[in-house]
C-alpha cells in the first residue's frame, strides 16, 4: 500500500531481541535507501490481516507524518483520524494493552 501511494515499502521481518538483526537492519537501510522516514515496530501480531498495512500508507502519504516521530501510534486511533477502515468496511478498535 505504501508503494500504491508513491512511497517506498520495504517489510522486513526481524527479532528486536536480537541487537545484530537490529544493527543489520540500520545499515541496509543506510546503505539501500539513505535515510528512514517510517519505521513501524509491530511486536504484537494481531492487526496483520487488519487495519495494520492501511495505517503504514496513511502515515506514509501524510505530508506531515514528522510531527508524530517517537510517538506510540496505534491502527486503531489512525483509522479514527485518517478515515480508514478494515478490509470488511468496520473501523478497527482502539487496541490498549495497558487498559485495565
Amino acid at each position: 500500500m505504501v508503494s500504491a501511494r508513491g512511497g517506498v515499502g520495504i517489510p522486513v521481518k526481524c527479532d528486536h531481541t536480537v541487537d545484530r538483526e537490529i544493527e543489520a537492519l540500520f545499515r541496509r537501510v543506510q546503505a539501500e535507501q539513505g535515510r528512514l522516514d517510517l519505521l513501524v515496530n509491530n511486536a504484537w501480531g494481531g492487526y496483520e490481516h487488519l487495519a495494520f498495512g492501511r495505517a503504514v500508507a496513511a502515515l506514509a502519504s501524510d505530508p506531515n507524518v514528522f510531527i508524530r516521530t517517537g510517538q506510540l501510534l496505534r491502527a486503531g486511533d489512525l483509522a479514527r483520524e485518517y478515515g480508514f477502515t478494515d478490509i470488511d468496511g468496520r473501523q478497527p478498535p482502539r487496541f490498549d494493552p495497558f487498559a485495565p
